[in-house]
Parts: C-alpha cells; structure tokens; sequence
C-alpha cells in the first residue's frame, strides 16, 4: 500500500500540482504498523515538500475564500506609475 501511496503522488499528483485526499477509517487506518506506516510515510513526505496537509474542512474554506474574494482594479489615464 505505501509503495502505491507514493506511486499515485509521484505520477499523477505532483506533476499536476494536483490534490491528494487520504480518507480512511479510524477503525482501520491505524489500526496496527501495516496500516500506520503507509500513511505515515505519505505525510512524512508531504511535509518534507513543504506541501500543504489539511483537513477537508480546511480545504472547503480555502476555495470558498477564494469564491468570494473580491478583486477591484482602478486604473486611469491620470495614473502615473513611473
């Protein structure tokens, strides 16, 4: 599992500077080192990529932020930007 954790972020996700959602059961995700190690090891990586780990709460709020944001630009001939 952990070689095809990697896999997927190596191939499809980096390149594309896509996302990755990792959602696993609590009853099984940690349940013993053959289910912790993998998911350790993606996020040791992640971290080691300054990469952006957050929860999907996170996430929601960040693009609706950017939904709402406001961009107002106001440019006349008058400007003098030298």
């Amino acid at each position: 599992f952990e070689t095809y954790l990697h896999f997927i972020c190596e191939k499809h996700i980096l390149p594309y500077h896509g996302m990755m959602v990792y959602l696993g059961h609590p009853l099984y995700t940690a349940f013993n080192d053959t289910t912790l190690i993998p998911l350790e090891s993606i996020l040791n990586r992640a971290k080691n990529e300054n990469a952006w780990i957050a929860t999907m709460a996170e996430i929601a709020d960040y693009w609706n932020a950017l939904d709402r944001m406001i961009i107002h630009i106001d440019e006349s001939e008058e400007d003098d930007f030298l």
